[in-house]
């Protein structure tokens, strides 16, 4: 299995459809609901569930390297201090690279995480924090515009 195949099938059961609200189901790299609305499922491990405006690759260049200089460290880690420890589930919606949501994920390792952002070119850029270097651990699935 896929490292994102594996990655969302960890939290495909928190995700409902964004057209009717039943639950989705993965199979054969589509999410899909009772009443049939499916969402494929990218190559990069996102799915389209989210409509609305995207961030140009430009854009989320310029916010990840704002990001990896530190300046907003002190908050990523005042997050990661007010979550409580335990195996909860923590969604980060407007996540862009996932790079608080990685914070607080590392600071809480029995925890899953799902980053939610409608510019597919942020989400590409997730990256899950200290445990992806450990893949047997890795948390992360991400939502991303229809087209």
């Amino acid at each position: 299995m896929r490292d994102d195949a594996r990655v969302l099938a960890d939290v495909v059961d928190l995700l409902r459809c964004p057209v009717c609200g039943d639950a989705l189901g993965e199979a054969g790299g589509v999410l899909r609901c009772a009443a049939g609305h499916s969402f494929d499922i990218a190559r990069q491990g996102y799915v389209n569930l989210v409509p609305g405006r995207a961030d140009t690759p430009e854009m989320v260049e310029a916010r990840d390297a704002f990001l990896r200089a530190g300046h907003f460290r002190p908050l990523s880690t005042a997050l990661a201090h007010e979550v409580n420890a335990g195996d909860g589930v923590v969604v980060d919606v407007g996540a862009g690279t996932g790079h608080h949501l990685a914070a607080v994920l590392d600071a809480m390792p029995g925890a899953r995480g799902m980053a939610l952002d409608a510019s597919p070119a942020a989400l590409r850029r997730v990256r899950p924090g200290a445990r992806a270097r450990r893949r047997d651990r890795r948390r992360r699935v991400e939502a991303a515009p229809s087209p």
